[in-house]
């Protein structure tokens, strides 16, 4: 049921001990209370191995094998007319109930650039008010929300949760920065008021940018960037960054309140063990083994740290 509307299951919040205490009117009470989520994969942005079937429709030949190629290929009332029925159907109020019936308390929601600014590019947009009804859906049923901006324009790593799969990697190129800003902007000046203070437990400035290919130091003046604008709203709506690929301790020291007393920032870490032949290989134990092992690293960290998206499944085909 609701299981396989979900890319990953968020677990529990490590290395509270290193950071300070948020008020609970955050809606979530970072630190202290452990952190039991679900995303909300495969609904506001398109990701093949969350909703095959949904690619499954076109042949190979027509290349279509994200959001961007749909839009793409189709047009953009053609893709709307594919988008808006999922959009209405994949996720409802009565999921939310289930995942908090089940001892969840937070679902992480992925949105696309897109959903605010699609100029010049084939994306459809239209995603946003979904945002809202589920954010509302959360909020009757007890659940917190992180808000999570999952693609940026010219893609951030090349994936195809970005919106684009491409080999082009251009995040950094032109304006695409100060566009994502933009768009953090117009997220942060909602979700960040205090009128959410009861629901939205943290907003994510962008998922998985790929630090080894990108300049860190940029990627990390945009992070520092994000985190002032939102300042500029809410100074204890939590910041959430994901560490790119990155061992979490790499962040020790940066936006913290030894860094110009930067507060309320939380780490976003990914652990999957299925996307590489050496992973899919390991026999149940191994799989135990190395989540174990890893997590020594999110110890070492002095942010809030959580594994927003991980799977047990040990294959990346979904059902």
């Amino acid at each position: 049921m609701f299981f396989k509307h979900t890319v990953a299951v968020l677990s529990a919040v490590a290395a509270a001990f290193a950071a300070p205490h948020s008020k609970r009117a955050n809606g979530f009470n970072w630190g202290n209370e452990v952190m039991r989520g679900v995303n909300i994969g495969g609904w506001l942005v398109l990701e093949p191995w969350i909703t095959p079937s949904i690619f499954q429709a076109y042949p190979m030949s027509q290349g279509i094998v994200d959001e961007y190629t749909l839009g793409e290929k189709l047009g953009q009332d053609a893709a709307y007319n594919v988008l808006k029925p999922h959009w209405d159907s994949w996720v409802q109020l009565g999921d939310f109930q289930k995942i908090a019936n089940s001892g969840f308390n937070v679902v992480r929601i992925p949105i696309g650039y897109w959903a605010y600014d699609n100029a010049n590019s084939p994306y459809v947009s239209g995603a946003a008010p979904y945002m809202d009804q589920a954010i509302d859906w959360a909020r009757q049923t007890g659940l917190k929300v992180i808000v999570d901006l999952h693609g940026a324009p010219g893609s951030q790593n090349g994936f195809d949760n970005s919106g684009q799969r491409t080999n082009n990697i251009d995040f950094q190129q032109g304006d695409n920065v100060q566009r994502t800003l933009a768009v953090l902007q117009t997220i942060q000046n909602k979700y960040a008021d205090s009128s959410y203070d009861d629901v939205v437990a943290g907003i994510e400035l962008l998922n998985e940018p790929l630090s080894s290919v990108l300049n860190l130091d940029d990627l990390k003046q945009f992070e520092r960037n994000g985190f002032g604008q939102q300042r500029t709203v809410s100074q204890s709506r939590v910041v959430v960054i994901q560490d790119g690929f990155q061992p979490p301790s790499s962040y020790n020291g940066w936006l913290t309140p030894k860094d110009n007393n930067a507060q309320n920032v939380a780490l976003d870490h990914h652990e999957y063990q299925v996307f590489t032949d050496e992973l899919v290989a390991m026999q149940p134990w191994q799989h135990r083994q190395y989540v174990c092992n890893n997590v020594k690293q999110y110890s070492g960290a002095d942010k809030w740290t959580f594994v927003g998206e991980w799977s047990a499944a040990m294959t990346d085909c979904a059902a």
